[in-house]
């Protein structure tokens, strides 16, 4: 590896790569690094992008030669996890190691404040599919139907002169720490 990578668990304004471990470790870097390079040629893990996942959906993995980003969380996870759905507990066991890994970047004096001074660390995974649910209710000019639609705003006109809501479902997971 190159002496330019910064392997640190200090916590900077500066934004840096985190990478979070199988074992729950955070792994900081100052500067782009590739995913060769941080796997070290382990052919049993494998690098993903926190923002590329979601539950009920595979997982990709970032490619060998590809550098992780600044300001972006990554996961280090078993070659398991890439051939089935990623279920909504796996999720939520991820993003309660990646509070727990935050927490501890800051040295465990009590949560990285994210929400104000609640003390609550919250973590927000992106819905990324679309998916309706739909309500119909009976009314003037035959059935109304309500839609909720995942990742889209704004509204319009449903079918039977109903209206049509769609708002953007986000899956939000926090962690409460106990004093």
């Amino acid at each position: 590896m190159g002496n330019n990578i910064c392997n640190s668990h200090q916590s900077t304004s500066v934004a840096t790569v985190k990478l979070i471990l199988e074992d729950g470790q955070l792994r900081e870097f100052s500067q782009p690094v590739k995913v060769s390079q941080v796997l070290h040629n382990n052919s049993t893990s494998f690098v993903c992008d926190s923002d590329d996942m979601d539950f009920g959906e595979f997982i990709s993995a970032v490619d060998d030669d590809e550098e992780l980003q600044l300001g972006q969380l990554y996961f280090v996870l078993p070659l398991a996890c890439l051939n089935r759905p990623v279920l909504a507990e796996e999720l939520a066991a991820l993003a309660l190691k990646a509070s727990e890994a935050l927490r501890k970047l800051k040295g465990g004096r009590g949560p990285a404040r994210c929400c104000g001074d609640k003390g609550v660390e919250t973590l927000e995974f992106a819905i990324k599919k679309d998916v309706r649910m739909a309500e119909t209710v009976g009314g003037y000019g035959g059935d109304r139907t309500r839609e909720f639609e995942r990742g889209r705003r704004g509204r319009g006109r449903g079918r039977g002169g109903g209206r049509v809501e769609r708002q953007r479902f986000v899956a939000e997971l926090s962690l409460i720490v106990e004093e």
